[in-house]
Order: structure tokens, then C-alpha cells, then sequence
């Protein structure tokens, strides 16, 4: 079916404004190509809306007599500059938060930004799209790994190279759906990298106690100050025991506290946007906002930390949309802040110098080990599937391994001698290797 394009028409329509005045980009539809995706004419023009215009018109009356051809003299580097100008976040406000409509969250272009500037650039941001292969590919990975082990006489790490190749597909399938490239080089490659990030650090039950029992330790760093002392009380009870992201302590507000429950509601999570400071945003997946019961300690100690407030600035800072987690001057902690303020603690201590993300693993982990029940973790998580859960924070005990299995061997051996009448202090076994073990020696008596 063959497209028809008039010159007429608004002089605005198929042109996206980048820069008022300077850059612009433009983007009209062809139909479908051979592999039934939709297809597009991209352009991008640095001048102004005249030029773009003009150029726009060019466009249109080449697609309409079948001569149009895809610009081939474009760059990996300026592509990237077209994938993140592409992906910006859009944001409306709407019940009192921010929400996204389109494009990638603020965090995840970060993330881009990151992996384009000290990895993809350098290697092969001066090549034409159109010249890139899957053998340019395969050396820009090798020429990585022995750039980074000549410099540093270290490989970079399994998740390092498998972010790389994850971020490098969706640049080169961003500009094959543009119609930038007929096809997506990366997609032949015989052999990859892939995300295999190792195990995740884990506060065991002993250290995080210490955390929850910080008051002593607090002092070293902070003086008797009664606000500082808990405001980090409710911090870190906040953190553990309601496994929350850093973003999502920041974004609390007073009213998202459910006395009678014992519960937090989460709606919403605060950013340090460039330009614009602390943003309120919504959560991180449609199914993050759940009310999270975090215990009554949790609440008690929240309530102690608000009396304080309201006797240094009064009751207005505890009202309805204002933050928990406040700075000395009254403002709301960004996340960086909920950082700094955990690093001044860990830094005093003897514990294992992790990062505060790490509450949020230990949180899971224990709770799974202490219930066995992954979907309840995968819920108190607000994971849209249990898989996250278990991949990435749930986290094996090798101690509480170690003791169950050389509590199952004593049993088991014991037992023999009386029929395996298995009788192991229930305390130390969690219901499902009570069950097992049991289970297992009735079929050992049933088979011998």
C-alpha cells in the first residue's frame, strides 16, 4: 500500500522540538517493514524550526516517490544522544505526586548515562551506525576486557560486561525500530555476556540487632541530641523491618502511617532530579503501593521520633503531606542524606561496611528464612513477581545451613539406634526441615 503525504498540513506535525531554536527531531511513519514492525523515517536537525521544516518537507516528498533512504552518516555517539533524548522521563502531576507517562525513569537513565560515557563511547562512538557489525561488537568487549585488565590488572566483572551488553541491545533495537539500521547487529553474536552479578551482602540477625540497638553507638557521632538519636531509631526500624528502598523512606509523609495496623502505605518515592531538586515521584512498578505492616516497634518509635519534632518546629511539620524524615532546618532528607546519614553510623562500628540498601536485603532475607513463605516476602517486597524475590534477595544462610544439616546428620544418626524416633529441639529447625527430616526417616525405617 503505497503512503500518501501532503505538504499542507501543520507545520508542526511529524517535528519534536529538542532545543527551542536549536535541535529538533523529526519522525514519520512509513508503514511496516519486511518483518511486520513499524516503521519510521528519523531525522534529527541542529538550526532552527525553518531549517527543520525544511527538512521535514524534503523527507516527505522522498518517502512519497520511494527515493527516501535512512541516514547512514550518523554516529553511534550522536545515536545515544538520540536514545536518551528519546527516553526522557514525562512526568504530570496527579493525586499529589508526580507520574510518569512515558520514557525511562530519572534512575534507570542514569544507569545509561553511566555505561555510555565510560564504556560504549569510548570504544565505538565515532563509528557509523551503519558500519557496525556483530565482529565490531565481539572486539569492542574484547578491547574492554584487556583495556581494563592492562589498566587496572583486574577483568571487569560478569555484571559489569553483561550491563554493557544489555544497554548496547537496546541502543541498536532503539535505532532498528527508528529505521536508523535494517537490522540489529548484536542479535547474531554466537556467544555474550550476561548479567550474573554475585551474591548480595546480608547483615546476619546478630548485626542487624546491633543496628536496631544503635542508641550507644549513635552518640559517637551525633552527641545526646534527642531528635538525631530518633530520628535514627525510626530510620532504621523504617528500613529493616519494612525492607524499603532509600527513595521511598525519603518520599514518607506523616498520614502514611496506619497506628491501628501497625502499617505504612507507600505511594510514592523522592528523587534529586538535575535542575528541578527533590521530585516526588510515583513508586517504582504499578505494584508498589501496598500498605506494609511494620510492626508495632516500628510505629511506637516513629511516634517518639514525632514528639520531638513538634517540640523543636511545633505540629505544622507533622501534618498532613509533610515528610517524616527531616533535616535540623526542618527539610525533607533526599535520598543522598539517608546515605550520608547511614555511612556517619557504619563508619563508627565494627559491623561490615555496607551500603544502606543492604537493610533492605537483610530485611528480606531474614524474614525468609524465619517464614519459608516467598510469596509473603515477595509481597512485603511489593515485587510484581516472586522471582525477584528469589534471585536477588533472598540470600542463603551457610552458618544456618551448616548447623541445620549437622543438627539433621546427629538426629538422623541417633535415631537409628531407636528407630529413628527423631526428637530435635524444634527451636533450632524451621517447620519446613522439621518436616522434611521427619518425612525422610519415616521412608528410611519403611526401606531398611
Amino acid at each position: 500500500m503505497k503512503l500518501e503525504y501532503k505538504l499542507d498540513i501543520d507545520d508542526h506535525k511529524y517535528i519534536q522540538t529538542i532545543e527551542d531554536g536549536k535541535k529538533y527531531r523529526i519522525e514519520i511513519p512509513t508503514g511496516v517493514n519486511i518483518y511486520g514492525k513499524k516503521s519510521r523515517a528519523v531525522a534529527r536537525v541542529n538550526g532552527t524550526f525553518d531549517v527543520a521544516l525544511a527538512k521535514r518537507n524534503e523527507m516527505l516528498k522522498n518517502i512519497a516517490n520511494g527515493s527516501y533512504q535512512a541516514d547512514k552518516s550518523m554516529t553511534f555517539g550522536e545515536l545515544c544522544n538520540f536514545f536518551l533524548e528519546d527516553n526522557q522521563p514525562v512526568y504530570v502531576w496527579e493525586n499529589g505526586k508526580n507520574v510518569k507517562k512515558s520514557g525511562l525513569s530519572y534512575a534507570s537513565l542514569k544507569t545509561y548515562k553511566t555505561y555510555i560515557n565510560n564504556y560504549l563511547i569510548p570504544g565505538i562512538g565515532h563509528l557509523k551506525i551503519c558500519n557496525i557489525t556483530k565482529d565490531t561488537i565481539d572486539q569492542l568487549y574484547k578491547a574492554l576486557e584487556l583495556y581494563y585488565k592492562t589498566k587496572n590488572d583486574t577483568h571487569l566483572s560478569p555484571c559489569t560486561m553483561g550491563h554493557i551488553h544489555s544497554d548496547l541491545r537496546a541502543i541498536l533495537n532503539f535505532a532498528y525500530k527508528k529505521g536508523l539500521i535494517e537490522n540489529n547487529p548484536i542479535e547474531r553474536l554466537e556467544e555474550h555476556p550476561t548479567v550474573k552479578c554475585p551474591e548480595r551482602q546480608c547483615y546476619n540477625p546478630e548485626q542487624l540487632k546491633v543496628i536496631l540497638n544503635a542508641d550507644i553507638t549513635i552518640s559517637k557521632f551525633v552527641g545526646n541530641h534527642e531528635f538525631y538519636k530518633k530520628r535514627f531509631k525510626a530510620f532504621t526500624r523504617v528500613a529493616i523491618y519494612g525492607c524499603l528502598r532509600r527513595s521511598e523512606i525519603s518520599g514518607l509523609n506523616w498520614d502514611d502511617i496506619i497506628e491501628n495496623d501497625y502499617a505504612l502505605k507507600i505511594s510514592r518515592s523522592a528523587s534529586s532530579v538535575t535542575g528541578q531538586g527533590l521530585t516526588l515521584l510515583e513508586t517504582k512498578n504499578e505494584s508498589s503501593e501496598d500498605i506494609i505492616v511494620v510492626g508495632k516497634d516500628t510505629i511506637d518509635a516513629l511516634l517518639k521520633y514525632k514528639e520531638e519534632i513538634e517540640l523543636i518546629f511545633g505540629d505544622e511539620m507533622t501534618g498532613k503531606g509533610q515528610a517524616i524524615f527531616i533535616s535540623q532546618s526542618g527539610n525533607r532528607l533526599a535520598p543522598q542524606a539517608l546515605n550520608d546519614m547511614w555511612n556517619n553510623y557504619i563508619n563508627t562500628t565494627d559491623l561490615p561496611k555496607y551500603t544502606l540498601h543492604v537493610l533492605r536485603h537483610s530485611g528480606a532475607t531474614y524474614l525468609y528464612n524465619l517464614t519459608k513463605d516467598i510469596k509473603g516476602t515477595s509481597k512485603h517486597l511489593r515485587h510484581s513477581n516472586t522471582s525477584t524475590t528469589e534471585d536477588v534477595y533472598v540470600h542463603s544462610d551457610i552458618d544456618n545451613q551448616k548447623q541445620l544439616i549437622s543438627l539433621m546428620q546427629q538426629g538422623l544418626t541417633d535415631k537409628l539406634q531407636s528407630k529413628l524416633n527423631i526428637n530435635i529441639p524444634k527451636e533450632a529447625l524451621d517447620k519446613f526441615m522439621e518436616k522434611f527430616i521427619l518425612e525422610f526417616s519415616k521412608e528410611f525405617v519403611e526401606t531398611s
